[in-house]
């Protein structure tokens, strides 16, 4: 949905995406702003109590069935035995993703209140405690000069095509307005990252300290920023910006910042990559990620390195489906030719190193499960929509289970178990792919738990519980009239 709204504003504006010159920057000084103290907010709903210590699982649905923005939590037990429902405050909301909003240590969701696109342009990053209910206002994340203020930014800005201040501030505008809601958590929950237009015309990232409750603006760069990514290690930022936007036809500029020092600073640029489509961290240094495509498959498969500062592309071709073994050091990966008539590389099943050495496993092409992080065998499916296992000396080993690929799958965290929904029929296998049991659900989502003892299972009117002893769903929630429409969720610890 992001990307289809940058494109259509594109399109109204009548501007094309194009290199630009480097705007000179205002000069900026590392500023801290204090925060506002707890203010106490009175938004858990009466529902019977979470009854265990944890992990549980957190779920965020909407009001409005035609928005991304999540304003109703709730927790449940591992084992759906007891849950907590909570309301933001002030038609508080989640924007895209619980992910990056809940603290690792889930004790705060970072949420939103106000507007971005439209006046009066009052977009608001607040906290929110999970435990207790208090919330913490942390900043306006506009400054108070828009969307006026562009103007002077995009003076100097040059766009084939778009000569006029106004084709120029369009796409200005769509570059800030687009990372505006990008937050991230440090791993030990200590610091908050976010975008914001405070010190400056393009947004810059600024940290949130928790236990201080200051805020202090991290980057600057002429960019808006787009995506913001801590380090495992919880010692530098990776991130990417771009002056108008950051869609399948834009390239984007990384950075990587230090957070040695919280002094402003001036990141790094990384170049090699340029990209909208991200992979994930492999290590604690190296970050994956590949080219855009119009379809589901990878293009151009590389990692950046946030400790050497350089980029490598180790995969310089299409990829239809893989599996980032960060155990073994290693990808797995199917691949079918671009250029069927001309192909520099024959089709089949390819294990890479880090530093592009690639063996060939197989001449077969399967359809590997994305869930499975460390495999060996790897699961995957067949030209025939079989279920098979294929190990890395390149026996495939086929199992009399045929599995649409628009099925829902999920492999449990442990690896010992794996769940399909297939035509209205949800099946339980074993590792070795032996059928379990089966229910008559018409199954939409799967999750499974952390410790692999049970998992939650969707359909549009009700969610079930089953656990791995048993067996046997059990009715959690009946969601009608309504759908059991669930944006989005994470487990707590």
């Amino acid at each position: 949905m992001k990307k289809l709204w940058i494109l259509f504003t594109l399109l109204l504006v009548g501007c094309s995406s194009a290199s630009i010159s480097t705007p000179t920057l205002v000069p900026a000084t590392s500023t801290k702003i204090s925060t506002p103290t707890l203010i106490p907010t009175s938004t858990v709903t009466p529902y019977p109590s979470l009854q265990t210590d944890g992990p549980y699982l957190l779920f965020t649905t909407s009001d409005n069935i035609y928005t991304n923005h999540s304003n109703l939590i709730t927790i449940l037990d591992a084992d759906g035995s007891g849950r907590k429902q909570l309301r933001l405050p002030n038609d508080g909301y989640v924007d895209w993703g619980i992910e990056n909003a809940v603290s690792p240590d889930g004790k705060w969701i970072a949420y939103f209140t106000g507007i971005a696109r439209e006046e009066p342009y009052d977009l608001t990053l607040n906290l929110f405690n999970i435990e207790d209910g208090n919330t913490i206002q942390i900043t306006n994340l506009i400054a108070p000069e828009f969307p006026e203020n562009l103007l002077t930014a995009t003076e100097s800005l040059e766009f084939p095509n778009c000569a006029d201040i106004e084709c120029k501030t369009s796409l200005f505008r769509i570059g800030l307005l687009e990372g505006i809601d990008e937050i991230s958590w440090s791993p030990n929950s200590k610091l908050l990252a976010f975008s914001a237009q405070i010190d400056d015309f393009s947004s810059d990232i600024y940290i949130f300290n928790l236990e201080e409750q200051t805020t202090t603006r991290l980057t600057n760069e002429p960019e808006n920023i787009y995506r913001i990514f801590w380090s495992p290690d919880g010692k530098k930022i990776l991130y990417d910006a771009s002056i108008e936007g950051s869609t399948y036809y834009i390239d984007t500029k990384w950075y990587v910042t230090d957070l040695s020092s919280t002094t402003l600073q001036v990141s790094t640029q990384l170049t090699g990559i340029s990209s909208w489509r991200t992979l994930g961290w492999f290590n604690k240094n190296l970050y994956f990620v590949s080219r855009a495509t119009d379809s589901l498959s990878y293009f151009d498969i590389g990692y950046i390195d946030i400790n050497t500062k350089k980029t490598k592309i180790i995969w310089p071709d299409i990829a239809d489906t893989l599996v980032l073994d960060s155990k073994n050091n290693r990808i797995f990966l199917s691949y079918t030719p671009y250029n069927i008539k001309n192909p520099q590389i024959d089709s089949g099943m390819y294990l890479l190193s880090l530093d592009g050495t690639t063996s060939k496993i197989s001449d077969k092409v399967l359809y590997l499960f994305p869930e499975q992080i460390s495999f060996d065998p790897y699961l995957a499916i067949d030209k025939n929509s079989l279920m098979v296992n294929i190990s890395l000396d390149g026996t495939i080993t086929s199992f009399n289970q045929e599995v649409s690929l628009i099925n829902i799958s999920r492999v449990s965290p442990s690896k010992d178990w794996l769940i399909i929904a297939d035509k209205k029929i949800t099946k339980l296998f074993s590792k070795d792919l032996q059928l379990i049991n089966l229910w008559n659900l018409d199954t939409s989502e799967i999750i499974w738990r952390p410790d692999s003892l049970g998992a939650f299972l969707l359909t549009n009117e009700k969610i079930f519980y089953s656990s791995i002893r048993d067996r046997e769903p059990i009715l959690i929630e009946d969601c009608v009239p309504n759908y059991c429409s669930i944006n989005d969720y994470i487990w707590l610890p």
